[in-house]
């Protein structure tokens, strides 16, 4: 039996942008993977030289090129030249533009993890830890989680953590839909982008799970912006809190949550509309 899927409506786009596309087949769910951990080390390895702050604009721009659907190239390609310089010095430079050259070739398939490891010093494992802790998901709240596409795609993580329903914040068809509840909200992540026509809705279907007793998981590509971001916002209507006190409860437990600009402004904005309102 299949368990309810609700769709919502895209809401907002920018003028001009092409219209996502659900991942419905598993070459580009690969590909879309594949984006995600090329992500994550990328990230991993300017927060071991701790100059995240240096390339905060620079990162978020890489960040959304990479995990938007579907995969512009021409963005990925604009993005990495623009962030490349401040990583020249980094050992990992020249492993971390192999796999996003072929991410932006479309040769994942050609271009496996082992083959970049015979042409390159391989990069250690305790180096790249903190890039696929980041893949996980987190419990911020009893029964809620928050993770990227990772543990999304993964039936054995899921039923790991008892998930039974699942807030998907990207294009993306469900995985499973004969074992979870899903709900999907196809949203981009960009600053212009509105986020917020989904925020009543995604309040609905998390607090009607667990107050059935149920766990959500909550993931978009990163499980950095978009997902955060939505978890913030039922936080801010069930918990009564601010912005800031969300962002930090849930940095405090998944350290690269980060949502981008936009949407932290939708949430203030829904932070103040429920003070209003209480």
């Amino acid at each position: 039996m299949t368990l309810p899927i609700r769709r919502i409506a895209r809401g907002n786009r920018i003028p001009g942008q092409s219209s996502s596309s659900a991942l419905a087949d598993k070459e580009t769910a690969t590909l879309y993977m594949e984006c995600i951990t090329v992500l994550f080390e990328v990230i991993s390895a300017f927060d071991k030289a701790n100059n995240l702050q240096d390339v905060d604009v620079l990162l978020e721009s890489f960040r959304m090129a990479m995990t938007n659907i579907p995969l512009e190239r021409d963005r990925v390609s604009h993005a990495w030249q623009s962030l490349r310089p401040s990583l020249a010095s980094l050992p990992e430079i020249t492993h971390l533009e192999a796999r996003v050259l072929a991410v932006i070739s479309d040769s994942v398939e050609d271009l496996p993890r082992d083959a970049v490891n015979k042409t390159v010093a391989p990069v250690p494992a305790y180096k790249l830890k903190s890039c696929y802790v980041q893949q996980e998901m987190h419990m911020i709240l009893p029964g809620l989680y928050v993770g990227s596409y990772h543990p999304a795609a993964s039936r054995s993580v899921l039923d790991a953590q008892g998930i039974t329903h699942i807030c998907c914040c990207i294009n993306v068809s469900p995985r499973f839909p004969d074992a979870y509840s899903y709900l999907v909200l196809p949203a981009d992540d960009n600053s212009e982008y509105d986020i917020s026509p989904f925020f009543a809705t995604s309040f609905q279907f998390i607090n009607a799970a667990l107050s059935s007793g149920g766990r959500v998981l909550v993931h978009c590509g990163a499980g950095i912006s978009r997902a955060p971001t939505i978890t913030a916002s039922y936080m801010i209507q069930k918990l009564g809190i601010g912005t800031d006190e969300a962002l930090r409860m849930i940095k405090s437990i998944r350290s690269c949550a980060s949502p981008n600009k936009g949407f932290v402004e939708h949430l203030r904005k829904l932070s103040l509309t429920n003070k209003s309102v209480a």
